[in-house]
């Protein structure tokens, strides 16, 4: 069934965000009517069939809307990595270039940080532990090295800072 022009006022101004007594107030006139009519006759026009079911229809559409436009897919992010490495590249900004390329190994799943959370003293470790930490650290300040200063004599190879 078709709506009728003050039910297609009442609808657009509920899609539009109106609480349903403001909606009814841009469709019908309502200069006899007290606010608690006002809301009562609100509520019974949008619980109608055919008014709810536009309502829930067009809610629906816009959600759907909503979701596809804000969607962030794998795909997304892989393709902004590329970008950002082919980027790098250009410029010759090697860190930035490995940055990109480790980004993308690790939304493909092929780098995965593993971390062990010991609580408790160091008092408690034995010496293979204390040196497979000490060896840890020392690996972690390898990876977080700047790029501090690149020299064309030297083919664009940066030097790094360790």
């Amino acid at each position: 069934m078709a709506l009728t022009l003050k039910q297609s006022a009442f609808v657009n101004a509920a899609l539009k965000g109106a609480t349903h007594s403001d909606a009814y107030r841009t469709a019908y006139d309502c200069s006899r009517m007290t606010s608690l009519s006002i809301t009562s006759s609100a509520s019974r026009l949008a619980a109608q069939p055919n008014i709810a079911a536009v309502l829930a229809k067009e809610r629906e559409r816009v959600a759907l809307a909503v979701v596809k436009a804000t969607a962030y897919t794998m795909q997304d992010a892989m393709d902004e990595a590329n970008q950002a490495r082919e980027l790098a590249h250009s410029v010759g900004q090697a860190g930035a270039a490995v940055s990109a390329v480790t980004l993308r190994a690790k939304l493909a799943g092929h780098l995965i940080e593993r971390k062990e959370v010991r609580i408790g003293q160091l008092d408690d470790s034995d010496l293979d532990d204390l040196l497979a930490m000490r060896d840890y650290v020392r690996e972690e300040r390898v990876i977080e090295a700047e790029v501090v200063e690149v020299d064309e004599s030297t083919m664009n190879r940066p030097q790094i800072r360790g």
